[in-house]
């Protein structure tokens, strides 16, 4: 029932050219830029769930230039957990997908200081 459920939020989702990313972080190490579309935001008291993107600076070896994660977001707790990742081989989520897949179950605590912290901020603002 879950893999149904996201994959109809894929498919409803989509449409990465009429969302409108706005850039919440950049890595410092490598110069990829994180995007979360404010319109995919769904608050569920301390829970939050967000459609982020990644632009990649260069190709991996996958041939995936950005990927597109479906996340879910503790605002109290300060952790978050990968619901969704799709890797698409242009821009911004553009060209063919690459690859799709849920990563396994598990939340993640957010450091102070990191690209996950700016997009937690960011998110539980809203």
């Amino acid at each position: 029932m879950r893999r149904i459920f996201l994959t109809f939020v894929l498919a409803t989702f989509s449409g990465s050219a009429i969302a409108e990313w706005v850039m919440v972080a950049q890595s410092a190490d490598v110069p990829d830029r994180y995007y979360v579309d404010p319109q995919t935001i769904l608050n569920d008291g301390a829970i939050r769930r967000a459609w982020v993107l990644e632009g990649r600076s260069a190709k991996d070896n996958s041939g995936v230039l950005s990927y597109r994660y479906l996340y879910e977001f503790d605002c109290k707790n300060d952790r978050w957990r990968m619901l969704l990742i799709a890797g698409f081989g242009g821009q911004m989520a553009t060209g063919p997908r690459l690859t799709s897949y849920e990563p396994a179950d598990s939340s993640k605590y957010i450091a102070p200081g990191t690209v996950a912290a700016s997009m937690l901020k960011y998110i539980c603002s809203q």
